[in-house]
């Protein structure tokens, strides 16, 4: 919801409505049991801290869909140009817009021929990638 969207200029509601649909939250209360093909999660979301009786009325803080940071709007020695940002490392490094990606792969066993079959299995201990996770593959 955009407040006083009848005291702004229509480009601006434009750039809004386009900003607003790439923002990434907690989309649903049962994110963790559905079967999305793609979802992208916010790790650590957070509720507005100023919100609208609009906001309030359609409960929209139920689920919600960004950080509160906090931002200085100056000039910093000529480095920062129109829509540069500048972030502190530490913040990002401790978790600042860190987001999840899930996605839903199907795999099926398959048996090819009487006696060749396609199994799912545990690849040798010497073909395997560290930093790959294999728990969920059965052994």
């Amino acid at each position: 919801m955009m407040p006083f969207a009848d005291h702004t200029q229509s480009p601006r509601i434009c750039y809004h409505s386009s900003m607003v649909k790439q923002s990434i939250g907690i989309y649903s209360g049962t994110n963790e049991i559905r079967a999305d093909t793609v979802a992208h999660v916010l790790s650590y979301p957070e509720r507005p801290i100023v919100r609208s009786h609009v906001e309030k009325w359609m409960r929209l803080d139920q689920l919600p869909c960004g950080n509160n940071v906090v931002v200085a709007i100056a000039c910093y020695g000529g480095w920062n140009q129109e829509d540069s940002i500048i972030l502190n490392r530490s913040s990002v490094d401790n978790g600042l817009f860190r987001s999840f990606t899930y996605k839903t792969i199907m795999v099926e066993e398959k048996k090819k021929t009487s006696s060749h079959f396609e199994t799912i299995d545990l690849p040798p201990v010497d073909m395997r990638i560290r930093s790959f996770n294999y728990s969920k593959l059965g052994a």
